[in-house]
């Protein structure tokens, strides 16, 4: 399919709708509308990919302890996969953690062992898989714990400095 073009920024409180239906047409186990309200008011990590007005797909990420970065979420409509939206989300997260959470050395995503399609983007996007997690689902499903190293110019110059 063809690549389209989306805007990507920061989530408002009127797209959670948009989201929860993006959600729930994404995953067999949707996370609940109270815990994306959560996450709009406490995180600085809540991104929306719009085209035209439309929501089209989102992202949200969370801080875990001071160095990780966790992907809580990410999907994309159905209407709208296979056209690069994915990728540009992904990317993004990339870029936020660098700019928005400058201690992350890392972000982490869980992504079922049975979801090869997000498996793919997220090795295209520079992720390694890094261990399986047991159990993980509520219908007893594995998830693939999967990693990327964020790399900051300062890590550099810092490193350099003390003869690394």
């Amino acid at each position: 399919m063809e690549e389209v073009e989306v805007q990507i920024g920061d989530c408002n409180p009127e797209d959670l709708s948009e989201i929860k239906e993006i959600e729930d047409g994404s995953f067999d186990h949707p996370y609940p509308s109270s815990m994306f309200k959560d996450l709009l008011q406490n995180s600085n990590g809540f991104r929306v990919a719009r085209f035209g007005r439309r929501i089209v797909g989102y992202y949200v990420m969370s801080p875990s302890g001071y160095e990780r970065i966790v992907i809580v979420s990410l999907a994309v409509h159905r209407d709208f996969r296979r056209m690069g939206i994915g990728e540009k989300l992904v990317m993004d997260s990339i870029a936020l953690c660098k700019n928005r959470f400058s201690a992350a050395r890392k972000i982490e995503l869980q992504v079922s062992v049975k979801n090869r399609a997000a498996q793919n983007l997220y090795l295209k996007c520079g992720f390694r898989k890094i261990g399986i997690i047991q159990n993980y689902y509520e219908n007893g499903d594995d998830a693939t714990l999967m990693s990327i190293e964020v790399p900051h110019d300062s890590w550099k110059s810092l490193e350099s400095s003390d003869g690394r």
